[in-house]
Parts: structure tokens; C-alpha cells; sequence
């Protein structure tokens, strides 16, 4: 797995979009931001109500669970205790077997998921989103 450093958008977030054709979405209570999944990663605000993001199918957060825990022979893992201060994903992509320790600074939410590509691993609560490319 290797880390994208990604920008400091909101304080909180409501949750993101699955990563797609290197781009994905995430949404505050206010604002929508398209994140390019570039060298470094690039944030433009786009002019979408945050509400109508929630709906899509490919949104992971406060109010709806798409996630993807398998692809291919990739695969994630994960228990959220809402009361713990973070919670350890463990994947098996590629052939490399590891655990991401997570940080939870709400026990509102919280979900890991990849991209329907199997490219990207994201991980994210309402204060916090990381992002990683899965080794091929």
C-alpha cells in the first residue's frame, strides 16, 4: 500500500465517493470537492449540493454504506468500535498481507472500502480521509 498525501478540505466531512477514472468526491455539510488523484492530488470545488452526493451509489458515510471489501483477490477487514480511537484495517492485496492503523476522532462513522477497480483503498470518518494505491 502506498499513502496519497491528500489536501486539508473541511473540518468535518459527511463522506466521499469511490474513487473512479483517478477521481472522487467528498462532501461536507456545505461544499462538495473533486479530488484529482494526481502527483500531488488536486482539489477543485465544484458547485453540487452535498445532499444530492449522499444518493449516489458510490458514496461511503454518515448516511449510506457502499463499500467494496473485495476485489479481485484483494480483500479488507475491519471491525469499528465507535468507542476506540482508531480502528486497524487489515487488507490482502497483491500478495502483500498488512494492517493500516487508523485514527477515529468521532464514533460517528467510519468506513475502508475500494475503488470498483481495485486501484485504491480509502479510508475515511468525519475527520479524516486517507487514500492508497494498492500495489499491483
Amino acid at each position: 500500500m502506498k499513502p496519497i498525501p491528500l489536501p486539508h478540505l473541511s473540518e468535518r466531512v459527511i463522506g466521499v465517493t469511490l474513487p473512479k477514472d483517478g477521481r472522487f468526491l467528498v462532501c461536507d455539510y456545505d461544499e462538495v470537492f473533486e479530488i484529482a488523484i494526481s502527483d500531488p492530488p488536486q482539489a477543485q470545488f465544484i458547485d453540487v449540493d452535498p445532499e444530492t452526493v449522499e444518493q449516489r451509489p458510490d458514496f461511503i458515510g454518515r448516511a449510506r454504506d457502499n463499500s467494496i471489501h473485495r476485489v479481485g483477490e484483494s480483500r479488507i477487514r475491519f471491525n469499528f468500535d465507535s468507542t476506540a480511537q482508531s480502528v486497524k484495517v487489515k487488507y490482502d492485496c497483491a500478495g502483500q498481507r498488512g494492517s493500516i492503523e487508523f485514527k477515529i476522532l468521532s464514533g460517528d462513522w467510519f468506513y475502508a472500502s475500494f475503488s470498483e477497480d481495485g486501484r485504491y483503498l480509502i479510508l475515511a470518518e468525519p475527520y479524516g480521509i486517507e487514500l492508497y494505491a494498492v500495489a499491483e
